[in-house]
């Protein structure tokens, strides 16, 4: 098998707000996974846009326990753009929730976020993942 990439939704690129201000704003993206999306080593999927001319400062990542082995080994990377913001997470293997502080990323134009696996699931499962983005204009 061959590692695959799922597209973001064809409309996502307008999705955000971005303020007039400096006000602290969040934004959720969301996926629903199939298992064919976590068994392969850089299976990715674009869940969306993150608004031009933002600064990204923050990810909370929630995502159901999609990889239902005894000893799981799903692991991810979340991407904006060209530049991995988080690395190495594990979220996805039980079922619960991080956030991240990352370095922040200024964005100029509408900018795709993608999640890529850097470690299959040794058991993929279906299930839901939800991206908050923390970021101000």
């Amino acid at each position: 098998m061959t590692a695959s990439t799922t597209a973001a939704p064809t409309n996502s690129i307008f999705y955000g707000a971005k303020l007039s201000n400096k006000a602290l704003t969040a934004f959720t993206m969301s996926h629903t996974y199939t298992t064919a999306e976590l068994n392969e080593i850089n299976d990715a999927v674009e869940f969306g846009y993150v608004p031009a001319g933002v600064t990204v400062v923050g990810v909370l990542w929630k995502s159901d326990d999609v990889d239902t082995h005894g000893t799981p080994t799903l692991t991810q990377k979340i991407t904006l753009g060209s530049s991995d913001v988080v690395t190495g997470d594990t979220t996805g293997r039980a079922g619960t929730g991080a956030f991240h502080i990352i370095t922040p990323v200024t964005t100029t134009a509408p900018t795709l976020v993608k999640v890529t696996a850097t470690a299959a699931a040794a058991t993929a499962a279906a299930g839901s993942a939800y991206l908050t983005f923390l970021y101000h204009s």
